[in-house]
């Protein structure tokens, strides 16, 4: 990975980008990932924990949850090599996330899509489709209810900017098939695989529940 820590100087700290990447690394990991070239030849990758402007400890990324040692790459990349107009692979950014984080790092891609990063994704997580949804149905909301969510209007995206394939098995044709999704200001994307499942979990928990023992 050739990394040009100039590229990071000669970003303003108020740009877009550098405050979707400022909002990954303290809401999402918790601290800041950088490189450390006090070892050579190479330098090392380390999370300082905690404020940017008052970390509380530095570490190397084997001794790092999984969350930080996945998202430490992806951090790097945003933060020396990927610039405005380009493209950002990313698959799966679920793995190795609670629940919670998932949540708050959609909105952080949210963010440098409005930055003007274009941002590929593949993922199995209804949870994180989900919240994508909410922030593009939050296009066709007030600032009022964003505020009453906890959401910036930076983690807005409009219908326009989101794109959506779904692939489901076809077993006429031995394999899976992809096909575009719609995508609306009311609910995002209109996606039929998640919300099967999550009927499925509603129901065995009332069923469960109106047969408990006393």
């Amino acid at each position: 990975m050739d990394l040009d820590k100039n590229m990071a100087k000669r970003r303003p700290s108020y740009s877009p980008l550098s405050k979707a990447i400022a909002f990954i690394e303290s809401v999402v990991i918790g601290g800041r990932i950088d490189l450390d070239n006090t070892e050579l030849p190479a330098p090392d990758i380390v999370y300082w924990q905690g404020p940017a402007e008052a970390p509380t400890g530095k570490y190397a990324l084997d001794h790092t949850s999984s969350m930080v040692s996945e998202l430490a790459p992806v951090v790097l990349f945003l933060k020396y090599l990927v610039q405005p107009g380009d493209l950002l692979i990313f698959e799966e950014p679920e793995s190795h996330l609670h629940p919670a984080a998932q949540l708050r790092l959609a909105r952080g891609i949210a963010r440098l899509v409005n930055a003007d990063v274009k941002v590929l994704i593949t993922t199995h997580s209804g949870d994180f489709v989900g919240q994508i949804n909410n922030l593009v149905s939050m296009s066709n909301s007030s600032q009022k209810a964003a505020a009453e969510l906890g959401l910036a209007r930076e983690e807005c995206l409009r219908p326009d900017q989101v794109s959506a394939y779904g692939f489901r098995l076809d077993p006429k044709r031995g394999g899976s098939i992809s096909e575009p999704l719609p995508v609306g200001a009311d609910v995002g994307i209109e996606d039929q695989e998640f919300l099967p499942v999550s009927e499925l979990l509603y129901e065995q928990a009332i069923i469960l529940q109106r047969n408990r023992l006393e």
